[in-house]
């Protein structure tokens, strides 16, 4: 693997919070805090029962963010993205188990006149990348390829793409467009025009943000997944309490998903999983000659 999965989850929640505080910086911060919250609570609701639990995170959201029970079944496909992606880190492995939990996950959150296809694209896109079967610059090759009974509106968005970025089509042209595509799918089209340069990814899709605010967030959570916590640039505007908190989530995360349940137990500030290519110092490893 070319990176490990504890720094591609590490890389996907410093994605996302680089891309919020950008926004925020911009005056999005409103267009995009339910999401967030949200997702903030998937995690902890992860966290609490080793997998998905849709009660659970209801309780958890009303503990948090009571009022966002109030957005029931009125959520767009590009906040519920958002909300999904640490499920989708959970589950990639199995693609049936993962299509079940975003349907689950949907049917809480999604409002009925919104493209669930699109969701189980997006999950998609994550599951490719976590299991390394994405070849560089093929996202939407790859999603066509791997597709199994696509909905035809996935077809679709997947075609249109693939040839807007034969084209070489500046994403602001496509955002603008009368019949523009949705967030999910600026993101998608931002990422696979340049999937290893995370920052050209995001500030691209920072110039959409006034008519896709969701997209920079969705862009930042993918790039920096696919780039992992190693191949991000400095972290701007995190502030350390900001960047400890989301390492925290991920190593949490990986510890839950790989079976470790006791996350109390686990000290993982110096992981023993690296990248390729890189050593690790073991401060604690005593050498024992014979």
């Amino acid at each position: 693997m070319r990176y490990s999965l504890l720094s591609r989850f590490e890389g996907g929640l410093l994605g996302g919070a680089i891309a919020a505080v950008k926004l925020q910086q911009r005056g999005s911060a409103d267009s995009i805090s339910d999401a967030c919250e949200l997702q903030d609570s998937a995690i902890a609701s992860l966290l609490r029962c080793g997998g998905f639990d849709a009660s659970d995170w209801l309780a958890a959201i009303a503990t948090l963010s009571p009022s966002l029970l109030q957005r029931r079944q009125k959520m767009t496909a590009s906040e519920v993205a958002i909300a999904i992606f640490p499920l989708a880190f959970y589950s990639h492995e199995h693609r049936d188990s993962l299509h079940a939990r975003v349907r689950e996950a949907a049917g809480v959150w999604l409002h009925d006149g919104e493209n669930l296809a699109e969701l189980l694209l997006w999950a998609d896109a994550i599951a490719l990348i976590l299991r390394e079967k994405l070849p560089p610059n093929r996202l939407l090759d790859s999603l066509l390829a791997s597709a199994i009974d696509p909905a035809a509106e996935n077809l679709k968005t997947l075609e249109y793409l693939s040839l807007q970025l034969e084209r070489a089509t500046p994403l602001e042209a496509i955002a603008r467009a009368p019949e523009a595509p949705s967030a999910i799918a600026l993101a998608l089209y931002s990422f696979a025009a340049t999937p290893e340069a995370f920052s050209l990814c995001l500030d691209r899709a920072l110039r959409t943000s006034l008519v896709s605010p969701l997209a920079p967030l969705l862009v930042g959570a993918i790039a920096g997944l696919y780039n992992s916590s190693s191949g991000l640039p400095a972290r701007p505007g995190l502030d350390p309490s900001q960047l400890q908190h989301r390492q925290q989530q991920a190593r949490q995360l990986f510890t839950a998903w790989s079976g470790s349940y006791r996350l109390d137990r686990w000290n993982l500030n110096a992981p023993v999983i690296a990248g390729a290519g890189m050593l690790q110092a073991r401060p604690s490893l005593k050498i024992i000659s014979h």
